[in-house]
């Protein structure tokens, strides 16, 4: 089973690069496109929490 798709993994490492951008930005458009981006990974972090809580289920019924 894969833990993501091709669409998510992209969204994951473009988020990493936003990460790292945005400790040493100063550039107010930049922060706004990075801003426009958030609601992508507030998604893809929520299903990765969904993801997370299904191992621990899974592992605690067996």
């Amino acid at each position: 089973m894969e833990a993501f798709d091709e669409a998510q993994t992209i969204t994951a490492l473009q988020m990493t690069d936003d990460c790292n951008l945005t400790v040493h930005t100063y550039n107010e458009a930049l922060a706004k496109e990075i801003y426009g981006r958030m609601k992508d990974y507030v998604g893809l972090m929520a299903f990765w929490i969904m993801k997370i809580e299904e191992k621990q289920i899974a592992l605690f019924l067996f």
